[in-house]
């Protein structure tokens, strides 16, 4: 018996697939791949011809130093200096010259800065390419442009997210060149960073081999590999550092001078946040300052990485920190506290006591109320919220003494407002645990990060609201309210998640 062979059947899919190779691999193409493939500057200018007038000479610059054979390259600066635009172009550059079998790694020190801002951005900027200069179709959004990768020749030619967590899948990742993006560096986790050397291993021995990395990232803390590779630790002489000034942002005309004056209003010249952010310069807060800028910054990506986790229930006790205003400039502020993380922070310039009571009130019955009541409306918002029967009030008095000692049981404190601040400092610090989770406000970094402390006679003293107000420029509102959510008036200190 003879069996007949089943006709293979093509679907328009297949046929299109096969036309669309075969434009894929054209002449154009490759001319186009070898044309650009080491002209990262031309590129952006021809290829991307909408944003010919709004590239700035320093991002020119940067990108001209692969262009010129150097392979590592870190750049810090302010915030609005277009980092996540040249991370994006660097991207595309490398998927669409790539004639060998190529991977772009692309990691964060948060989840979310891959998922909120740089791939919406490569995506974005998919748009805005010249595909007739290049020779090839556009992005297919079904098979090549995802969410967050590219998949080109069949995988050949790949880039994707990978979580900064996730070391493993970054020293698995294996091709004849490599490229790894570091965006917003400053917290990425060492092992993250060493998992790539094993590219960089044969970088030098053919031209076949390449691994390229780029490390961009407003700073942060004085500490961490990228602090080690912008401040040329032993090491590190291999990469090529960049600092992008304020001021050559601004002659970018990628900030604003009133931007900048009024953040010097926000959040003060000499605030770690200040130097960071809008100057572009390393700066931690001091031995001095009650809570450190950097434990700040992990509190927060603690925060990230939970929203990313699209908000999961936490144990734990619902308390509400409430600092009333005291009129003038000020805001009355309620931190709202769900387990070991701050939910939410409302705030309300300008309310009357017994508007104060009424929003207290309205944002959630389960919570317990912690009302400071010193030199201010505290005390009103109390005696209105009593009086209509809300339960679980607590008036904290933070200039009352207190028995209170710190975490050795040494020291006391000069008031329940130092205990209370030591206390959140306490929770905070990296070596007894990492809980606390705090939102990207601020207005509260520079408040946790601007108050001094010191050691009198035996008792931690906490700088007073009054005098940090002076150097701030305004009262830390935010920044009590939060400590007050956190704190324990019970005997025992501490607070209970």
């Amino acid at each position: 018996m003879v069996f007949q062979q089943k006709p293979q059947i093509l679907t328009v899919d297949d046929l299109l697939g096969d036309v669309y190779d075969q434009v894929v691999h054209s002449t154009k193409y490759r001319k186009f791949q070898r044309m650009y493939k080491n002209d990262r500057v031309a590129f952006a200018y021809d290829i991307f011809p909408g944003y010919r007038h709004s590239i700035t000479e320093y991002q020119e610059e940067i990108l001209s130093y692969f262009d010129e054979g150097y392979n590592r390259v870190s750049v810090r600066g302010p915030h609005g200096l277009g980092k996540t635009f040249l991370a994006a172009l660097l991207t595309h550059h490398t998927v669409l010259t790539a004639e060998e079998d190529c991977k772009v790694v692309t990691t964060a020190s948060a989840w979310r800065q891959l998922e909120k801002y740089l791939w919406p951005e490569i995506i974005k900027h998919s748009t805005k390419i010249d595909w007739s200069s290049v020779g090839r179709p556009a992005y297919d959004r079904n098979r090549e442009l995802l969410k967050q990768s590219i998949y080109l020749n069949g995988g050949t030619v790949e880039a994707f997210a990978v979580s900064s967590d996730d070391h493993n899948t970054i020293e698995g990742a294996h091709a004849t060149i490599m490229v790894y993006i570091y965006d917003e560096a400053k917290t990425i986790p060492r092992d993250t960073w060493n998992a790539s050397e094993g590219a960089f291993s044969t970088e030098g021995l053919s031209d076949v081999h390449k691994a390229l990395a780029f490390a961009i990232s407003t700073p942060g803390p004085t500490s961490g590999q990228f602090y080690d590779i912008q401040t040329k630790k032993p090491g590190y002489e291999d990469w090529l550092v960049r600092h992008v000034t304020v001021d050559e942002a601004i002659a970018a005309r990628r900030i604003s001078a009133s931007w900048v004056e009024q953040r010097k209003v926000q959040w003060g010249i000499d605030s770690a946040i200040f130097r960071n952010r809008v100057l572009g310069e390393f700066a931690d807060s001091s031995e001095d300052s009650v809570i450190p800028y950097s434990w700040v910054m992990l509190a927060i990506a603690r925060w990230n990485s939970w929203e990313s986790s699209q908000f999961p229930e936490l144990p734990g006790k619902r308390i509400i920190g409430a600092d009333i205003a005291r009129f003038g400039e000020d805001a009355t502020v309620f931190a709202d506290r769900h387990g070991s993380a701050i939910t939410n922070i409302h705030k309300y310039p300008k309310v009357s006591v017994s508007d104060a009571a009424r929003i207290a009130e309205s944002l959630n019955h389960e919570h317990t109320y912690h009302i400071e009541m010193d030199g201010g409306l505290g005390a009103g918002v109390y005696d209105i919220m009593k009086d209509r029967k809300v339960q679980k009030l607590r008036a904290i008095h933070m200039s009352a003494p207190t028995h209170r000692r710190d975490r050795s049981g040494v020291y006391k404190f000069n008031s329940t407002r130092s205990a209370a601040w030591w206390n959140l400092r306490e929770l905070m610090d990296p070596v007894y645990g990492e809980d606390i989770m705090l939102p990207e406000d601020e207005d509260l970094i520079a408040d946790l990060t601007t108050p001094y402390w010191e050691e009198k006679e035996g008792k931690i003293v906490i700088e007073t609201k009054k005098e940090v107000k002076k150097r701030l420029g305004r009262s830390t509102d935010t920044g009590d309210a939060v400590v007050l959510a956190y704190w324990n008036p019970s005997s025992g200190g501490g607070v209970v998640f």
